[in-house]
């Protein structure tokens, strides 16, 4: 029976394959081993995986879909709990791992990633324990009411550091993006694992944007890593970003790390750098997908290298009942909508900010203005 429910229903399944032995009868225990799960796992793990794999890219890809949230959803929020039971099942279906320590060892994942990954799949648990505990009922929604009490619990105290109800929230955020990084990669190479054919895929099918760039699935890929001094290197992070803007496409997630990884590497002055300085106006002046660009620059950490003060709102909670999201997360927004107004043209549900927006031929104090409104959020009393 349990094999038999478990083809009609991968949420069944899922269930099934983590179970464990507590109490009972062994003998019973091994024979639904023998007999249901590893024949579902040798005859229907890979439709199982492939379901998974596709439920856990409509969480990332979603439209509207974001982790900077001021109430998430603990359970089923994007980046939360259960995206993170995704990649565990996928790979319990794939490569028969049991933990996060099993897939540190199989797949390609290092272990500090794979330490990421646990110690946010932890934090979603302790606030959701104490989220049901304070509710006194199953509630998966961290409501503005509860934040205060749940970071109590958690020990989460004000000090001159912070609220303790801010300190959680960015807590909260960190481990989010932590899993969001994760599992655009693990989306990108299909669950790893699978290097070689990776590689035959980029040595066929992609095609050339530049020196460095190449194309793939609506995706830049470095087709050989930049080097150079700290200032080239500050140069062709922006001229990625440019790529990138100018052909309408995304950064992969194995350039988006490289990018993080040569920021901490390399003591680039984004300040002071003329070429960078330049690369920056060209982004802000350019076409009707400003705000898309800016949003994987400040994930990367570019954007706040740019402007310091901007990297004070990353992830930064305000309670003035104003904002629905993060002041980051509120701010990209606002220039992604801009984006729309300018695509929309006739079509936007407000026509007459397409009109507006039609008499204003220098657009770059505009998207300044829109970017730095609420600059001051990290300041008190802003």
């Amino acid at each position: 029976e349990c094999l038999h429910f478990m083809k009609d229903d991968d949420v069944t399944a899922a269930t099934l394959l983590e179970s464990r032995f507590l109490t009972g009868s062994e003998r019973l225990m091994r024979q639904f081993q023998e007999k249901g799960l590893n024949r579902y796992k040798k005859h229907h793990s890979e439709k199982f995986a492939s379901a998974k794999l596709a439920s856990l890219r409509n969480s990332l890809e979603g439209p509207g879909r974001t982790i900077f949230v001021t109430e998430p959803h603990i359970k089923e929020g994007m980046c939360c709990m259960r995206d993170v039971q995704h990649v565990l099942w996928i790979e319990r279906a794939r490569r028969h791992v049991v933990n996060f320590q099993d897939m540190a060892h199989h797949g390609g994942f290092s272990f500090e990633e794979v330490r990421k990954l646990e110690e946010a799949y932890e934090f979603f648990l302790r606030v959701r324990c104490e989220l049901h505990f304070h509710n006194g009922l199953r509630q998966d929604v961290l409501e503005i009411e509860a934040q205060s009490d749940v970071a109590l619990r958690l020990r989460y105290t004000d000090d001159e550091g912070g609220r303790g109800v801010e300190k959680l929230m960015g807590d909260y955020y960190r481990h989010a993006r932590n899993v969001r990084n994760f599992a655009r990669h693990y989306i990108e190479t299909k669950s790893r694992g699978v290097r070689f054919l990776a590689k035959l895929r980029h040595r066929f099918l992609t095609s050339k944007v530049s020196d460095n760039l190449s194309l793939l699935g609506g995706r830049l890929y470095f087709s050989e890593e930049p080097t150079g001094t700290p200032e080239q290197i500050a140069e062709k992070i922006l001229g990625v970003f440019l790529v990138a803007q100018e052909r309408d496409v995304a950064l992969s997630q194995s350039v988006c790390e490289w990018i993080r990884r040569k920021l901490l590497e390399i003591p680039i002055d984004f300040i002071r750098s003329e070429t960078v300085s330049r690369a920056f106006l060209s982004i802000m002046a350019g076409g009707p997908n400003t705000g898309k660009i800016l949003t994987p620059m400040h994930e990367t950490g570019v954007l706040g290298r740019i402007i310091p003060e901007f990297e004070e709102l990353n992830c930064l909670v305000t309670f003035d009942g104003h904002h629905q999201f993060t002041v980051d997360a509120h701010t990209l927004r606002c220039l992604r909508e801009l984006d729309r107004i300018q695509l929309a043209a006739d079509d936007y549900p407000e026509p007459r900010f397409c009109a507006v927006l039609k008499n204003i031929d220098d657009r770059l104090p505009l998207r300044f203005a829109l970017l730095l409104h609420d600059i001051g959020k990290s300041s008190p009393g802003s």
